[in-house]
C-alpha cells in the first residue's frame, strides 16, 4: 500500500508538472498574440494617418486635375469607366454567387451542427439507458447467484436426507433381524409364520423404501441437470454480453444504437426467465424434501406399530397406542436376555442425521450398529466431498460474476471514453468553423482591398493621360522664337505640371507604403490566427495526457484494491 501511495504521489506531481508547463505555454502564447494585437493596432492607426495624407493630396490633384483636365481625357475617362463599370458588375455577379454558395454551406454546415447535438442528446439517454439496464443485470446476476447457492444447499439437504433414510433401511432391518432370533424361543412354527409376514411387510416396507430413494435420486439427477442448464444458460448471457461490448467497443460509428437497448432487455428477460426457473427448482427441492420427511414419518410410525403388535402378540400383551409407553411393558424374559427395547426413530434438530451407534448387547445388534456406523462414515465422506465440490463450484461461480462485472465496468470506462472522445471532437469542429469564418472576413478584406487598388490605379492612369496632354500643349509654343520659350518656361502652368508630377511621385511613394504596411498587417493577422490555432490545439493537447494520467491512476487503484482483497482473503 506504501509504494502504491508513492507511486500515485509521484504520478500526481508529474501530472502537476505538464499542467504548469502547459500553462505556461499557453500564457506565452496569449502574451505574443496579445503584442501582436497592440502592433496591428498601431500600424491601422499608421494607416489611418497615411489614408489622412493621402486624402489631402488627392484633393490637391483633383483641384490641379480640374484646372488642367481637357474634354477628350474627359471624353476618354468616361469610355474607361464604363469598361471598369462592366467588368466591375461581371465581378459583383461573381461575388454574389460565391456569396450565395458560401451561404448555402453554412446553412448546410448549421443543419449538421443540429444533426450532431440531437445525435449527442440520443447518445446520452441511451447511455442513461444502458447504465440502468447494468444496475439491473448486476442486481439480478446477485439473485441467481444467491438462489443457486440456496437451491445447493437445498440439495446437499436432500442427499442427506436420502443417507438417513438408508441407514434407518438398513438399522431396520438389522433390528428385525435380532427381533426375529429373540423370539425363537417362544413359539417356533407359529414364529415362522410371523417371521415369513414379517419379512414379506419387511419387504413391501424395504421396496417402497427403496422406492422413495430412488425417486429422491431421479429428483436430485433432475434438479442437477436443471441447474447445468442454468449454468449454460448464465454462460451464454455472459457471451451475449462480451458480444454487447464489442458492439459497444465499435464507438460512435455505430449506426443503430438502439439495438444495444434491445438486446439488454432481451438479457433482462432472459435473468428474469432464469430467475423464475431458480424460484422453480426452489420449490421442487422443498416440496421434494418435506414429501420426504413426511414418508419417512410414516413409514418410522408403521415400523414401531407393527413392530409393538408382533411383540405383544407372541408374548400375549395387548398392543400399545402410540401415546403409550413401550419400555413400561416390556416382559422380564427380554429383560434377562439382555436384548434392548425398540425405541422409534427420530432426526436430531440439528443436522437431520440419523444416531452413529445403538447400545444393543447382543451379537445381532452390535454388528447392526458397526454396520450403521459404517454406512454413516461412508454416507459423511460422500457428503464432505460433495460439500466440497459444491463450494468450488460455488467459487467458480463468483470469480466469473467478478470477471462480468469488471467486463461491464470496463466497458463503460470504454463509452466514457468515446464520448470525451466525441466531445473533443465536437470542440475541433467548432474551431475549425470559426477559423473559417475568420478566414473568410480575411478573404472579404482583401477583395474590397483590391477593389480600392484598381480605383488607384484608374485614378493613376487619369493623371498620366492629363500629364501628357499637358506636356503636348506645352511643346506647340516651343516651335517659335527663344523668347516664347522662355515665355513658356516662365508660365505658370508649366510650373503647376512639375509640381503636379512631384505630388504625383509623393502620392505613389505613400501608395507603395501604405500597401507595404498593409501587406505586415495581413501578415501580423495570420500569424495571429496561427496563435490562435496553436494555443486551442495546445489545449486539445491537454487532454488526451489528463485522461491517460486519469487512467494509469485507476489502473493503480484496482490493483491495490486487489491485492488488499487478496491479502483479507489469505488472512
Amino acid at each position: 500500500m506504501a509504494d502504491t501511495s508513492t507511486v500515485q504521489g509521484l504520478l500526481l506531481q508529474e501530472a502537476q508538472q505538464e499542467i504548469a508547463s502547459l500553462r505556461n505555454d499557453l500564457y506565452n502564447t496569449r502574451r505574443i498574440a496579445e503584442d501582436r494585437r497592440v502592433s496591428i493596432t498601431a500600424i491601422s492607426t499608421d494607416n489611418a494617418q497615411l489614408k489622412d495624407k493621402l486624402s489631402v493630396s488627392e484633393s490637391t490633384v483633383l483641384q490641379l486635375q480640374q484646372q488642367l483636365t481637357v474634354f477628350e481625357a474627359i471624353e476618354k475617362q468616361l469610355v474607361s469607366a464604363k469598361e471598369d463599370i462592366h467588368n466591375l458588375q461581371q465581378e459583383l455577379q461573381m461575388s454574389v454567387q460565391a456569396r450565395r454558395v458560401l451561404q448555402e454551406e453554412l446553412g448546410h454546415e448549421r443543419k449538421h451542427l443540429a444533426d450532431l447535438g440531437q445525435a449527442k442528446a440520443m447518445l446520452e439517454s441511451e447511455r442513461s439507458v444502458l447504465q440502468r439496464a447494468k444496475d439491473d443485470l448486476a442486481a439480478q446476476l446477485r439473485v441467481a447467484s444467491h438462489r443457486a447457492q440456496e437451491a445447493e444447499q437445498e440439495q446437499v439437504n436432500a442427499e442427506e436426507e436420502a443417507a438417513s433414510l438408508r441407514s434407518e433401511l438398513a438399522r431396520l432391518q438389522h433390528s428385525e433381524l435380532g427381533m426375529g432370533m429373540s423370539s425363537a424361543h417362544a413359539s417356533t412354527s407359529h414364529m415362522e409364520d410371523m417371521q415369513q409376514v414379517g419379512a414379506l411387510r419387511h419387504s413391501d416396507q424395504s421396496a417402497s423404501l427403496q422406492q422413495a430413494l430412488e425417486n429422491e435420486r431421479s429428483r436430485a439427477a433432475s434438479l442437477l441437470d436443471s441447474m447445468n442448464t442454468l449454468r449454460l444458460e448464465t454462460q451464454s448471457l455472459k457471451q451475449q454480453l462480451a458480444v454487447a461490448k464489442q458492439q459497444l467497443a465499435d464507438g460512435p460509428c455505430n449506426p443503430s444504437p438502439q439495438v444495444l437497448v434491445e438486446e439488454a432487455v432481451a438479457l433482462r428477460f432472459k435473468l428474469q426467465a432464469s430467475d423464475a426457473r431458480v424460484c422453480q427448482l426452489e420449490e421442487e427441492l422443498r416440496l421434494s424434501i418435506a414429501a420426504a420427511s413426511q414418508q419417512q414419518q410414516q413409514q418410522q410410525l408403521g415400523a414401531t406399530t407393527e413392530a409393538s403388535a408382533e411383540s405383544n402378540y407372541h408374548l400375549g400383551r395387548p398392543t400399545l397406542t402410540d401415546g403409550g409407553s413401550q419400555s413400561s411393558h416390556l416382559p422380564e424374559a427380554t429383560l434377562q436376555h439382555g436384548t434392548a427395547p425398540h425405541v422409534p426413530y427420530q432426526h436430531q434438530q440439528q443436522g437431520g442425521r440419523p444416531p452413529r451407534h445403538h447400545r444393543v448387547s447382543s451379537g445381532g445388534g452390535s454388528e447392526s450398529a458397526a454396520v450403521d456406523g459404517s454406512t454413516g462414515l461412508v454416507d459423511e465422506s460422500a457428503l464432505v466431498a460433495e460439500l466440497q465440490k459444491r463450494q468450488a463450484q460455488v467459487l467458480q461461480l463468483k470469480q466469473s460474476r467478478d470477471k462480468l462485472l469488471e467486463e461491464i465496468d470496463s466497458q463503460w470506462e470504454e463509452m466514457d471514453r468515446l464520448a470525451a472522445e466525441n466531445r473533443a471532437v465536437a470542440e475541433e469542429l467548432s474551431v475549425q468553423r470559426r477559423l473559417a469564418v475568420n478566414w473568410e472576413a480575411q478573404a472579404q478584406d482583401a477583395l474590397s482591398n483590391v477593389e480600392r487598388l484598381k480605383g488607384l490605379l484608374e485614378e493613376s492612369a487619369s493623371w498620366e493621360v492629363g500629364e501628357l496632354a499637358s506636356a503636348a500643349g506645352s511643346t506647340a509654343p516651343r516651335t517659335g522664337s527663344a523668347v516664347q520659350a522662355a515665355a513658356v518656361g516662365s508660365d505658370p502652368a508649366a510650373a503647376a505640371a512639375l509640381r503636379l508630377r512631384a505630388l504625383h511621385t509623393a502620392l505613389l511613394e505613400e501608395k507603395a507604403k501604405s500597401a507595404d504596411l498593409e501587406l505586415g498587417m495581413r501578415a501580423l493577422a495570420a500569424e495571429l490566427v496561427r496563435a490562435q490555432h496553436a494555443s486551442v490545439s495546445i489545449g486539445r493537447s491537454v487532454l488526451p495526457a489528463l485522461s491517460g494520467i486519469e487512467h494509469r491512476l485507476g489502473g493503480m487503484c484496482r490493483k491495490a484494491q486487489c491485492q488488499v482483497e487478496e491479502a483479507i482473503s489469505l488472512t
